[in-house]
């Protein structure tokens, strides 16, 4: 588990036919174990619900698949990994009510007040800051399961979403299945990662990286285009 002092620490499983949240936690510094045990990669996104809304209200929207309203806010989450991998992912939860989103499941994560705030003890291995449009990276990526901790110092929301490139996958095949929604067969290896930093967020995250070739991509949308369209892209090997 990531070191951190009074530190919330929970557990969310993806199956194949169930997405298990615990219903609430202490708020603050939080400490996400994010299993997929289903036969395909999966992610999730924590959203908040705010303005006396409901869950059903959530299932409202998801039903009527219009725009998010204002009510709705992505604060964090989970990026595709593959089957039978694991992610350890860190970020702050303040007090309030949430969803747990996988695809179009769900599940509600209260975020209970009285939590003490928590301060890392343990040095991080890899420092990237996220900047309009780019990764700046505090040292090179070494396996096998280095501690990231994320910054975003940019003026809108930013990814880190990993792909190890197996045998025949392209960085595009990465990119594109991310543009098409991660519908389908992935082409190649999820690795996790982070959903969404916030602006001024932060969040730490480990996952193992077996040797191979991997890309570093945010693929957050705004009028320009995608974000790796803008040159949001880092690639690295692990040996």
């Amino acid at each position: 588990m990531i070191g951190f002092a009074a530190l919330a620490a929970i557990t969310i499983v993806a199956s194949g036919d169930a997405l298990t949240v615990p219903p609430q936690a202490p708020a603050g510094f939080t400490t996400i174990t994010f299993q997929n045990t289903a036969s395909e990669p999966h992610a999730i996104r924590i959203v908040e619900i705010r303005d006396r809304h409901t869950t059903d209200d959530f299932a409202a929207f998801l039903k009527s698949g219009g725009a998010p309203p204002a009510w709705v806010r992505t604060v964090g989450g989970v990026a595709a990994v593959a089957p039978n991998v694991a992610e350890e992912y860190s970020t702050v939860l303040p007090a309030g009510r949430y969803v747990v989103l996988d695809g179009d499941r769900f599940a509600p994560l209260t975020m209970v007040a009285g939590g003490a705030a928590a301060t890392p003890v343990e040095a991080a291995d890899i420092e990237v800051r996220l900047h309009d449009h780019g990764f700046q990276f505090s040292a090179p990526v070494e396996g096998p399961k280095p501690l990231w901790h994320l910054r975003n110092t940019g003026t809108e929301p930013h990814q880190a979403v990993l792909f190890r490139l197996t045998d025949g996958m392209t960085e595009y095949a990465a990119r594109n299945w991310m543009t098409n929604g991660a519908h389908g067969p992935a082409p190649g290896d999820p690795r996790g990662g982070v959903l969404e930093v916030p602006i001024n967020g932060e969040a730490w995250f480990r996952v193992d990286l077996p040797p191979g070739r991997y890309v570093l991509l945010c693929g957050e949308l705004e009028q320009e285009g995608r974000h790796f369209d803008l040159g949001m892209v880092y690639r690295f090997t692990v040996e």
